[in-house]
């Protein structure tokens, strides 16, 4: 089943692989569109089927890119998942 992305912000989405033999998944991806170093488009589980809580897991992957972008990763350790 394919799903259509959810809108979220300017920048955040949520959306779903379709299952598929040999791929895919039933959780939730939060997908982030940020220039942080030499990459724009962030991608990260929300290890939810749950799209409420989904939402609230890519929320706060948008806010520690927003930090990372920021801030940067210097002489501080990285952030729990790629940004």
């Amino acid at each position: 089943m394919i799903t259509e992305p959810i809108s979220i912000r300017r920048g955040l989405s949520l959306y779903k692989q379709p299952i598929r033999p040999g791929g895919g998944s039933r959780f939730w991806y939060a997908r982030v569109y940020m220039p942080i170093g030499e990459r724009a488009l962030h991608v990260k589980s929300t290890r939810t089927t749950d799209v409420g809580e989904a939402k609230r897991k890519a929320e706060q992957f948008w806010a520690d890119c927003a930090i990372e972008q920021r801030l940067g990763s210097r002489d501080r350790p990285p952030l729990s998942g790629p940004c």
